[in-house]
């Protein structure tokens, strides 16, 4: 074996055997010390050794199969990965089809929505014009009344003037026969509640809903109201001072604090919330 680089020495000493020398290698010196107990029947110590450059060799030997198994371990995560990048952008891609898709819907039907609204509006333009056509309360740009010419309210309080209340009646009545042919298209009908800016803006918010909710009380008893099934439009808005009147510079308290009535279409609260989605 010393042709080989290595030696072994058989060695009987005090009854057992002892093992001396060098091996190529761990498997090697098992394998000796295995064949020397199947022959011998005495005790064996092993004191065989393996030569350093031996175990370096070894070692380098574990440590290039270890890289090897890494290596493909890498390899396979790399494709792992790779694989799971293209599932992603294929899934990726048909979200932003589908996303497309649904904004091209969503603008197909705010387009729609906006030609329906303008259409119903127009034609309750025309109506409205030729109810109120020598009306001093209606507006052609907002398609409402307003009453701010009518000394509705004591400044300061929501106690209304009596005769100031019946034309207003009058007025909506008039109101409510024009727009109960479009009422399937009318979201809600509104009473909005004005004050002046005397007081503080809490106080003037205060004043003006307790101004819109008692209109309301009187118009909710309209027969023409009633007769169109239409009380469940009736709605207030409260505005407080922030929209009053100024002729010539200076602020009219009289005409501040007003009440003005005005309808809103189901449409347009329809196309506000697709809008919103497309921003979004």
């Amino acid at each position: 074996m010393e042709e080989t680089g290595q030696k072994v020495e058989v060695h009987y000493q005090d009854g057992h055997i002892r093992l001396e020398g060098y091996v190529a290698d761990i498997a090697q010196l098992s394998q000796i010390e295995a064949i020397t107990a199947r022959e011998e029947p005495y005790p064996i110590s092993n004191y065989l050794s393996i030569p350093q450059k031996y175990l370096i060799d070894t070692e380098i030997t574990e440590l290039k199969n270890t890289l090897l198994i890494l290596d493909k371990s890498s390899k396979e995560r790399d494709n792992l990965l790779l694989l799971e990048n293209q599932v992603l952008n294929v899934e990726l891609a048909e979200t932003i089809k589908v996303l497309h898709k649904i904004k091209q819907n969503i603008n197909e039907e705010v387009e729609s929505f906006a030609k329906q609204s303008t259409s119903i509006k127009n034609k309750m333009a025309s109506s409205l014009e030729k109810v109120f056509s020598q009306s001093t309360f209606y507006q052609e740009t907002s398609y409402s009344l307003s009453f701010e010419s009518l000394n509705l309210f004591v400044g300061g309080k929501a106690k209304y003037e009596a005769k100031a209340m019946k034309i207003i009646q009058r007025n909506f009545n008039k109101y409510i026969e024009v727009l109960e042919a479009y009422s399937p298209y009318i979201e809600s009908i509104i009473i909005e509640g004005h004050a002046d800016s005397r007081g503080d803006e809490l106080a003037n918010m205060t004043l003006s809903k307790q101004r819109a909710l008692a209109v309301r009380r009187i118009l909710l008893q309209s027969p023409t109201l009633k007769f169109y099934n239409m009380q469940g439009l009736l709605d207030i808005e409260v505005l407080g001072s922030h929209e009053v009147i100024s002729k010539d510079g200076i602020e009219d308290p009289i005409a501040s604090r007003r009440i003005e009535i005005h309808f809103e279409l189901k449409s347009n609260k329809a196309l506000d919330k697709l809008k919103k989605i497309i921003r979004e």
